[in-house]
């Protein structure tokens, strides 16, 4: 079986069991609606999160002494879009009329399969009707949701001479049945999204549209239940679609009751990266890296030694799949779909770079299909005028009402009728606020699950000092305003559960090492020497500045000041050499780091100047060119810092006074220019003496 399915309608029975197998993740709620006698029979979610392939899951685990409708499918899907009588609209509007629609359907379809044709014969002597006659005769309408696509099309009193015959004969049919009956229903909300879609600019259809496509699913989730209570031995297992859920706690008095037998199919982080690795194991060898279990499964897809990007305007580490993820909707199908753009790149040419481009492109492909999927459901959204208005990605309160009504006025929206357009963008998860997480303290981001707020909800957007636009909208908003990648955030980044800061401080960074230590190791003596002394000399050198050492002989310094961190180095370096005949070489840098719960540090500056440290080979103290703009910034002047050329270090690729310091054609190019500092002419003077 492929890795990467984006879509399980095409799998069948011996698939399900394979897919199960090696790519399906089951976490909690999902064991629970599988196990044989669970008493959960609908299963709730968003489109891409799996619904299908959950109800096929279902089917496949039921034992084989079931009967089971559809017979020669999976599931029953609504397809097409049902030809509605004008006289039950404003009944189908209401889910305890759909209810008796899906209580009717899927009792003919159930007499339709166990009885002999002598019943249904009985059945139609008691309707008048030649409409219903023909429903009952047509042999080709044999399940729940081809039954229903008919019997919306009859009249008023045809449709209460069916509730009549379902009250007198069809329900007593139903408990006379003793044998386990599987009914397997999806896709409901398709029964509408082709309409509504077509009239999602008429003021008085889509309303109309929109509480059928609730009143649908709602009545069918309604009749599951009344189905059980009826006859335990039918179970009907049915999916409907995550955002009614809201809507069902104010439309019904039985809302708790339907609750406790929905799974609502959602995913935690850590699932998410569990299906990644899951599709990555099922890739053809020719398709990966290696399949070394030395290496991390991430490495197999993404390439050895290359999980972790430098997010080009914080300066952040970041690994691969945090990438990928924050890119997405946190839905199955998103990563699937990535994940198969990716997977098309051959591996010799699966760089860091053309990741991050397919990632960044495919989101957008995402998104789209997501505002199209989502237009008919909220009002007057209109992306490519509103992403024309948005010169960055985070936004206060204030800015948000001045764009939403330049917004209105481009879209000849009355003042007092506003269209709320980042109200519809935070319900659809678009737009994320920040929250105080209640654990920790701190602040981070957070953008609503899709489905987690009502559709109907107006005035919804809620309090935050910072509103912040997500990830896979970056290029649809940068294709409408050229302006928007310069003004994005470059304090944080963007991403749900992410943490937020109003506010970040630089530190300045030197990673070093001894230059020729395997000399060192050579010579016993001299190696067990080095040992006992090295952090003494660290110690001797540094006044509160921060040291880790790594390694036999590589340390990482980290300090406010520029100066302080040039002094330290030089003066280690000096003492090294004295010592030991070896000189010290150090790669220093600018940027943010974050200290994690296990006192780890990470941050893209880190690997920035181990990267700078080990591509100039020479000894000495070399520095990236944003240490030099960050210590100019400070008013600290940096005497004897020297931009190196070519011709200095002719074993690196140059371009434009430029140094990749990538380590080959796979990695992503990191070009710096790089200035050496002769360590004992550096000073702290005023900027006014600086020579640079």
């Amino acid at each position: 079986m492929d890795s990467w399915i984006v879509d399980a309608d095409g799998i069948d029975i011996d698939q399900t069991g394979r897919f199960r197998n090696a790519l399906f993740h089951e976490n909690t709620a999902i064991d629970s609606f599988l196990e044989l006698d669970s008493k959960r029979t609908i299963i709730a979610a968003p489109k891409g999160n799996g619904k299908t392939l959950l109800l096929k899951a279902k089917r496949a685990n039921l034992p084989p002494e079931y009967s089971f409708l559809p017979r020669n499918l999976l599931v029953d899907k609504a397809t097409g879009v049902p030809n509605l009588s004008t006289k039950l609209t404003s009944l189908l509007s209401q889910p305890e009329h759909w209810k008796s629609l899906w209580l009717i359907a899927i009792s003919i379809a159930i007499i339709k399969d166990k009885y002999e044709e002598t019943e249904l014969e009985s059945l139609s002597d008691q309707i008048k009707s030649s409409d219903v006659k023909d429903i009952l005769k047509d042999e080709h309408l044999d399940t729940p949701c081809s039954l229903i696509q008919n019997i919306v099309k009859i009249k008023k009193s045809t449709y209460h001479q069916l509730e009549n015959l379902y009250a007198s004969r069809l329900s007593h049919n139903l408990r006379s049945i003793r044998n386990q009956y599987g009914v397997f229903i999806d896709n409901t909300d398709e029964f509408f999204e082709q309409e509504l879609y077509k009239n999602r600019e008429d003021l008085e259809k889509r309303p109309l549209y929109k509480s059928m496509w609730d009143a649908c699913q709602i009545g069918l989730a309604l009749a599951t239940r009344d189905l059980r209570l009826i006859n335990p031995h039918i179970k009907v297992f049915a999916s409907i679609r995550k955002e009614v859920i809201p809507d069902i706690l104010t439309s019904t008095p039985l809302a708790i009751q339907i609750g406790g037998a929905t799974t609502v199919l959602q995913y935690r982080y850590e699932e998410l990266i569990d299906i990644l690795d899951k599709n990555i194991k099922n890739e053809k060898s020719e398709n990966l890296f290696t399949t070394s279990p030395a290496h991390e499964v991430a490495e197999w897809f993404f390439g050895i030694d290359k999980l972790y990007y430098i997010h080009p305007r914080t300066g952040d580490e970041e690994h691969v799949y945090d990438y990928l993820l924050r890119h997405t909707l946190g839905r199955p199908r998103d990563i699937a779909h990535i994940g198969s753009e990716v997977a098309s790149a051959n591996p010799s040419v699966r760089t860091p770079k053309r990741i991050k481009d397919i990632v960044n492109r495919e989101a957008g492909v995402l998104a789209e299909a997501y505002f199209t999927e989502m237009l008919p459901h909220v009002d007057r959204l209109n992306t490519n005028s509103l992403f024309s208005l948005l010169d960055r990605n985070y936004f206060d309160l204030s800015e948000l009402e001045a764009i939403s009504e330049k917004y209105d006025e481009m879209n000849g929206i009355e003042k007092e009728d506003s269209a709320h357009v980042f109200c519809n963008l935070y319900k659809l998860g678009l737009l994320g606020v920040i929250e105080t997480d209640i654990q920790s303290g701190l602040l981070r981001q957070k953008f609503a699950t899709p489905g987690s707020i009502s559709l109907s909800a107006s005035n919804c957007l809620p309090d935050s000092t910072v509103y912040l636009l997500h990830p896979m909208l970056d290029d649809l908003v940068a294709e409408k305003n050229r302006d928007y990648r310069d003004g994005m955030n470059r304090t944080n980044i963007i991403g749900h559960g992410l943490p937020w800061r109003a506010t970040r401080s630089f530190s300045f960074v030197a990673k070093g090492d001894v230059k020729e230590f395997s000399k060192i190791m050579e010579d016993e003596d001299k190696y067990h020497e080095f040992l006992l002394v090295f952090k003494q000399k660290i110690l001797e050198v540094v006044n509160g500045t921060s040291y880790r050492i790594e390694g036999g002989d590589s340390v990482l310094f980290v300090e406010e000041s520029p100066i302080e961190l040039i002094r330290v180095c030089a003066n280690l370096s000096t003492s090294i050499e004295k010592r030991f005949g070896h000189s010290v070489r150090f790669g220093l840098d600018v940027g943010y780091i974050e200290q994690l719960e296990n006192s780890e540090l990470k941050g893209g500056v880190l690997r920035r100047s181990a990267r700078l440290e080990a591509a100039v080979k020479f000894s000495g103290l070399f520095c990236s060119d944003k240490f030099i703009e960050e210590a100019t910034k400070m008013k600290m002047a940096i005497d004897g810092a020297s931009c190196c050329k070519s011709v200095d270090l002719p074993h690196l690729e140059y371009e434009d006074g430029l140094f990749n310091l990538s380590k080959g054609e796979l990695d992503e190019p990191v070009w710096t220019s790089i200035w050496k500092i002769q360590p004992e002419q550096s000073a702290m003077q005023p900027i006014t003496s600086a020579k640079m």
